[in-house]
């Protein structure tokens, strides 16, 4: 095989390798599993959604209490819950632990508290990996020193910076949403990809949107690389969109 023909194999196994890589769904579930404690109700539409599209990646934030909670393990209903979303089966999930940075202004001690109690949950329902929220778009060495001391008891790290933020921090975590907005203030243009800033390691989430989800910004984010959105019709911290199977469907059919 000359040389040429190597490069131009390389190059095709290349293309199909980018091909397979799928968008996903990132989901802010910031209510709990059901209101009587009892059952997971209001997570069977995420839990069937799971395990119907076995190759769409899922990354669900959990957040029993504006964080872990104060005390050393979440209500009943997490802890029955979480293993129904992270089966054997399901491979495609990761759950994320939800912690409150403040933009960076939270006492520090707090925030490692919060990762701390998340690592000495059981094991059937201890989350994957923890999700920064409120970041802050430019105190990478706080982040950074945050980011490190979750990898000590966790494989993956979220952050959720709601804007573009300083390239380094793409550097220091696996996912970061760089767009947090209304649907309807929402553009394109509000993402930037670059080498240092690839599209994979970002999230969009959009909240307040059309009932019926638009699947021609679905499909555009695809087609841009991005990691994973949500999209949703209502304040994303109240339940799932409306249309939710639509949405999943929608996403699902873009890859």
């Amino acid at each position: 095989m000359s040389r040429t023909q190597g490069v131009s194999s390389m190059f095709i196994c290349l293309l199909l390798a980018i091909k397979v890589m799928s968008i996903g769904i990132i989901v802010p579930v910031y209510f709990d599993p059901s209101e009587d404690g009892n059952s997971c109700t209001d997570w069977q539409p995420l839990i069937s959604a799971v395990s119907s599209h076995p190759d769409l990646p899922f990354f669900i934030i959990v957040n029993p209490d504006s964080g872990p909670g104060s005390g050393k393990k979440p209500d009943s209903d997490y802890q029955s819950c979480i293993p129904e979303l992270r089966t054997s089966a399901n491979t495609n999930v990761k759950i994320l632990g939800y912690v409150s940075t403040q933009q960076g202004t939270r006492t520090s001690s707090k925030v490692t508290g919060d990762i701390s109690k998340y690592a000495g949950w059981g094991s059937a329902y201890r989350p994957d990996g923890i999700f920064f929220d409120e970041g802050a778009s430019n105190f990478v060495s706080v982040y950074s020193t945050w980011a490190t001391d979750a990898y000590d008891s966790f494989s993956f790290v979220a952050l959720n910076s709601g804007v573009e933020p300083n390239a380094q921090y793409f550097s220091i975590v696996d996912l970061i949403c760089t767009a947090e907005n209304f649907y309807a203030d929402f553009s394109l243009s509000d993402i930037t990809i670059s080498p240092s800033a690839p599209a994979s390691k970002q999230s969009v989430i959009l909240h307040d949107g059309p009932t019926t989800p638009d699947s021609t910004l679905i499909s555009e984010l695809e087609s841009l690389g991005i990691g994973a959105l949500y999209l949703t019709d209502v304040a994303y911290d109240v339940g799932l969109p409306s249309e939710w199977t639509t949405f999943v469907g929608d996403v699902n059919s873009a890859n």
